[in-house]
């Protein structure tokens, strides 16, 4: 049987049959550097010795089809780009390559013979698998054992998944560390200054009148609470009219008072998660959230709505006073990547207002904007309304998946933006990419959490001790595991 050779995740032994002898493993292509010494000394300084990108030649032959065949293999090796490359008798490892050189093959008859010449840019090897360790807890720190048995250095991904309130990570091994918060930063200080008002749908109430984001919305149809998947969810239930234009369903929330009597924040955060995904091309249908004033005047609202009855193409918008349009965004609304509002990519969405600036968030970025007219604006009520386009139905004529996954308010008593005490809640998922060097919270950007200093440090091979800090007050502590791709020479 021929050897497996899979390029891109496409066969090519489908084309071709690998001669025997060849072996994926030729070595890792070492150079060496000497320092000049003085005149009158002997011999050189070493330098250093590292490694540079590695060819593999590997010879093949084809029966039948030989045009066929070439076709095809030209095809697949085709690429822009370094690729994986996995070798059959190997399959536990994978290359990032490309093709390299000319492609000639030799023709007798019904047989060919060629070689193809495989550049590996970065010169190593990598497993297939991911290889996952967990914290020990000690006296109020965490260590990780981590065991690489490639034969170089690896990147370590981290995830830290909080069961308390936390303001601090730290990782260090005898490489580097790497530290995110605040060390000295306590349980509860200055907790007044923000506080979570509230989290969840259980203070929102039905409400028929007018929907400020965009009074042309009718509000005549009822929303639910209900179960999709596992998620509790705020949905369109029925009833809507059967005129023109959006008509849905609406209900709004009054902010509760903080712990000092007040109602009303001029300064706050909003995280909400907005599923938006269809299941068939032409569904139609819209959400919208607005946060207003006791006057019912509107600070800042946003509308996710695709009105497309053909294709599948949706807006999302956000907007100012006087529904001002701010940002518009044109996607598409899948169960793939290019949709930021389905359950692969975490529907993940907020807002933050401090004084006058507004901060929205899209696709993995944030935007900010300064809006003098909100400065004294305070949020004393927010409006979520769900709705279908004109009279048509919400089978599968509606988008599949429209819905209000979460939301949670905190309300920020300062006109200046602090740090909010504390800075990971109870749930919150910290992730860290060892190989960017990026840290995200709850599969977004975490913007000045990193202390400087930080070097996220790889490990060799062999085994390496990683300890694992947080706050004292963090209790019951956070969970965290570490992970690696193992790297071969």
């Amino acid at each position: 049987m021929s050897l497996s050779v899979k390029f891109d995740d496409q066969e090519l032994g489908r084309y071709l049959s690998v001669l025997s002898g060849f072996s994926p493993f030729s070595g890792v292509n070492r150079e060496s550097e000497l320092l000049d010494g003085a005149e009158s000394a002997k011999g050189e300084d070493f330098g250093y010795i590292t490694y540079k990108s590695k060819t593999l030649e590997m010879p093949f032959e084809i029966k039948g089809d030989i045009l066929a065949s070439y076709d095809a293999i030209q095809k697949i090796l085709n690429v822009t780009e370094p690729k994986r490359l996995v070798f059959g008798n190997y399959p536990d490892r994978y290359f990032y390559a490309v093709p390299d050189g000319n492609f000639d093959i030799t023709q007798v008859a019904m047989f060919g013979k060629g070689t193809i010449t495989w550049l590996i840019p970065d010169g190593v090897a990598y497993s297939t698998a991911e290889f996952t360790f967990d914290g020990v807890q000690e006296d109020g720190y965490q260590t990780i054992t981590i065991k690489n048995n490639g034969t170089e250095w690896a990147d370590v991904d981290y995830e830290i998944t909080h069961q308390h309130e936390n303001g601090f990570i730290g990782l260090v091994s005898q490489y580097g560390v790497i530290q995110l918060g605040k060390q000295e930063e306590t349980d509860g200080e200055n907790y007044e200054a923000s506080e979570e008002l509230f989290n969840g749908y259980s203070l929102f109430q039905d409400d028929r009148g007018t929907s400020y984001q965009n009074p042309e919305n009718t509000t005549q149809g009822t929303l639910e609470v209900k179960n999709v998947a596992g998620y509790n969810v705020m949905a369109l239930k029925g009833g809507q009219a059967t005129s023109g234009y959006w008509n849905g369903g609406m209900k709004t929330l009054t902010i509760p008072v903080d712990s000092e009597g007040r109602r009303g924040a001029k300064n706050f955060y909003c995280y909400t998660q907005h599923w938006f995904e269809t299941g068939l091309m032409g569904q139609t249908g819209a959400q919208t959230i607005a946060f207003l004033t006791r006057k019912n005047e509107v600070i800042c609202s946003m509308s996710i709505n695709k009105s497309d009855s053909v294709g599948n193409t949706a807006r999302v918008e956000w907007f100012a006073p006087g529904n001002t349009l701010i940002r518009r965004e044109k996607f598409q609304p899948t169960a793939y990547e290019g949709n930021p509002f389905n359950l692969k990519m975490g529907c993940h969405n907020d807002f933050l207002k401090e004084g006058e600036k507004l901060r929205i968030f899209w696709y993995g970025s944030y935007m900010e904007r300064n809006i003098p007219e909100i400065k004294d604006m305070e949020c004393e009520k927010i409006q979520i309304w769900i709705g279908q386009w004109g009279d048509r139905n919400l089978t599968n004529q509606y988008v599949t998946h429209n819905y209000l996954k979460s939301i949670w308010f905190r309300k920020d008593n300062v006109e200046k933006y602090r740090d909010v005490p504390n800075r990971y809640r109870a749930g919150d998922v910290v992730s860290i990419d060892g190989e960017s060097t990026k840290v995200y919270v709850n599969g977004m950007p975490a913007k000045g959490d990193e202390i400087n200093g930080s070097n996220y440090p790889k490990v060799p091979p062999g085994t390496t001790e990683v300890q694992f800090c947080y706050s004292s007050f963090s209790s019951p502590p956070p969970h965290i595991k570490a992970k690696i791709r193992e790297v071969y020479l």
